[in-house]
């Protein structure tokens, strides 16, 4: 038998050590919300959020359909550098004000004061990095019953089932797939931020993702080693537990929710 390798020994243990540290706290640097912009008509206001960073910001667009009406978004990992309130005063947004809701980590919050009920809606542009609010439908008259709730926790987990399907078919690959395969998948994990609630499947696919890079075959005979494959079932592993926390997690994008 084949004395275990330490390398694939010590890689195991700290995977595991990361995760467990992950799942508690937000190790990457914080991004920036460095600008808010807007524009539209008496009908509609979208506001845009730039935020300066390496990571896909998450955040999830809630309402308080009370009065005073209110939008509100919570930025997680995400400092303020611009003014604490912008004044709007058209296409029923009277004003936006930013705060550090919390500060370890860090929490930034956004919130659109509103005059009226309006439908609303989430858009996230993940290559320039930035969020729009769209309030109000643009040229068509305003209407309650026609509020609406788009979240970017679909939007995650559409990417997190893209994602898992790529890392499962390298794991079905007799050599475990390739290097710049994995590479890829593994920048692309890294790049992604997920919402808070789903923090915990990222990090467990993050894990599956550098357990099997380390479980490749040996590129001159295809052949892996019995620690190969230790890694490699390691991955499936965290893979199908990450998977199971997305699908039993509670949808947040089912309808109009009011916060209090």
């Amino acid at each position: 038998m084949k004395t275990p390798n330490r390398y694939l020994s010590a890689c195991l243990v700290l995977c595991l050590v990361v995760l467990t540290h992950l799942a508690w706290a937000q190790t990457t640097s914080p991004s920036r919300l460095q600008q808010i912009s807007v524009e539209g008509s008496e009908t509609h206001t979208v506001v845009t959020l730039r935020i300066d960073g390496d990571r896909v910001v998450a955040g999830t667009l809630e309402e308080i359909a009370t009065e005073p009406f209110r939008l509100f978004i919570d930025l997680p990992n995400v400092i303020p550098q611009v003014e604490p309130a912008t004044p709007v005063a058209s296409g029923g947004v009277d004003r936006v004000r930013v705060a550090l809701n919390q500060s370890s980590p860090p929490v930034t919050r956004v919130v659109l004061d509103l005059n009226r009920r309006s439908a609303y809606r989430l858009e996230r542009d993940t290559k320039s990095h930035t969020l729009r609010i769209v309030v109000g439908t643009p040229g068509a008259p305003e209407s309650p019953d026609a509020t609406r709730h788009v979240g970017v926790d679909e939007e995650y987990a559409k990417w997190f089932d893209r994602s898992a399907r790529q890392v499962d078919h390298l794991l079905s690959d007799a050599q475990g797939g390739d290097v710049a395969a994995w590479a890829a998948i593994r920048d692309e994990v890294d790049a992604a931020t997920p919402p808070p609630s789903l923090q915990l499947a990222h990090d467990l696919l993050a894990t599956a993702v550098r357990l099997g890079a380390v479980a490749l075959g040996d590129t001159h005979t295809g052949e892996r080693s019995p620690e190969a494959e230790s890694a490699s079932a390691g991955a499936r592993l965290f893979a199908a537990r990450a998977r199971a926390l997305v699908r039993d997690a509670t949808p947040l994008t089912a309808g109009v929710r009011t916060a209090h």
